[in-house]
């Protein structure tokens, strides 16, 4: 084992966020040492400084692996100085999902268009998918006019919601459900009886493609849609047992 009367650096400086040593520096090559509290350590490991107290006015330099025994022969040394600087910058938390609901229609008062791009696909075969998908749900008439006639035709009555610029529209009368991006559609089917709500299966869904889940959104918000007879944690509840709309 190492002498551990080697000293190590002559003196040190501490660099502390609020109560908190961040960075203890050599004054002598102005280059940081490894360090860790003294407290409940019953071994040291060589090169590390070990600090008394949350910010170290007092340390000890281990020059070896070794013991509390071979730590206390090397003397205490007082941090010249202790530098206070801005706390480290926090992990940004996106903010809450909002959840409008009753908006106007159509999506920015613009006429409702054609299929959105996904993935740099063309506005056709984006047609065609969601044709061969919802068609049928239609009885055989021409799916586009009739997505674009729905997209297009006053909301008496009907639901509306906006999450960012995801937009949902549901008539409770006919069953119908759009989805656009802005003023381009997703998808338009009817409503799948096998969910209870098909407003708040809407929601969910979107929230699903945002790669969003219930804790995304606002407590409070939660509450107000359950209020407003949205129960989006009972409908998340039913997408996990039953799976998405076919």
């Amino acid at each position: 084992m190492d002498d551990p009367s080697v000293q190590g650096p002559q003196s040190v400086t501490a660099y502390v966020s609020g109560k908190e040593v961040f960075l203890i520096e050599d004054d002598r090559t102005k280059g940081s040492i490894p360090f860790e509290p003294l407290e409940g350590k019953s071994t040291f490991s060589a090169g590390k400084i070990y600090i008394q107290g949350v910010t170290g006015q007092f340390v000890r330099y281990a020059p070896s692996d070794c013991g509390f025994g071979g730590l206390r022969k090397v003397p205490w040394k007082k941090v010249e100085g202790t530098r206070q600087i801005a706390s480290q910058p926090q992990a940004t938390v996106d903010p809450p999902v909002e959840i409008k609901t009753n908006v106007s229609w159509p999506p920015n008062n613009r006429t409702v268009k054609g299929f959105a791009r996904e993935g740099g696909s063309k506005t056709d075969t984006k047609k065609k998918d969601h044709e061969k998908k919802h068609g049928v749900e239609f009885g055989g008439e021409d799916y586009f006019l009739k997505a674009r006639a729905f997209g297009n035709a006053a909301t008496v009555g009907a639901k509306t919601a906006q999450i960012a610029h995801t937009f949902i529209k549901y008539d409770p009368k006919t069953g119908e459900v759009m989805v656009t991006h802005d003023q381009e559609m997703r998808t338009y089917y009817t409503w799948d009886q096998k969910f209870s709500d098909p407003f708040a299966y809407a929601i969910c869904l979107t929230l699903l493609k945002m790669k969003k889940t219930l804790d995304d959104v606002d407590a409070n918000r939660v509450a107000s849609l359950k209020s407003e007879g949205i129960d989006l944690a009972a409908m998340f509840s039913e997408i996990a047992q039953k799976g998405e709309h076919s």
